[in-house]
């Protein structure tokens, strides 16, 4: 056996438990989603706009589940004339919560929702209603108030 031949051997040798080592390490990174409702721990936006222009209203969606969460999503329902209800989900995956995978780590991670009023007044954008009342009443739930001129 010549010395060539050694240097090829130890090369490959040690070429191979390099990529032996790379790839134990390596994390494996999922990219199909799911969502999990979640608390609401801000809401924010303008307090006055005019009528038929977009107002962008910034939604804090609680971070505590412990998962890959990748980002947040807001829903905005119509509950009443001048009252919209916002709820908010998580966008996760079942990976391990690395920095490979693009995890976000934040307590509180932040999305948006538009709102356009086609009529003057008040809207009350709430985050919750208490089971107890039968119509939504701003002063006793979570959220804001934006009037339209």
């Amino acid at each position: 056996m010549k010395a060539s031949d050694i240097r090829i051997y130890f090369c490959s040798a040690v070429m191979l438990m390099i990529c032996v080592l790379s790839c134990r390490h390596k994390t494996t990174c999922e990219t199909e989603e799911q969502k999990i409702k979640t608390n609401i721990a801000s809401i924010s936006g303008p307090a006055h706009i005019n009528v038929g222009e977009q107002a962008t209203i910034t939604i804090g969606a609680v971070n505590n589940a412990g998962l890959c969460v990748k980002g947040a999503t807001a829903d905005i329902s119509n509950i009443g004339f001048d009252t919209l209800l916002v709820t908010a989900a998580l966008r996760y995956t079942n990976d391990d919560v690395t920095e490979d995978c693009n995890c976000k780590t934040d307590s509180v991670i932040y999305t948006l929702i538009y709102f356009k009023p086609l009529d003057s007044g008040t809207y009350h954008i709430v985050t919750q209603i208490d089971s107890n009342i039968s119509t939504a009443i701003p002063e006793k739930v979570a959220g804001y108030s934006i009037t339209a001129h």
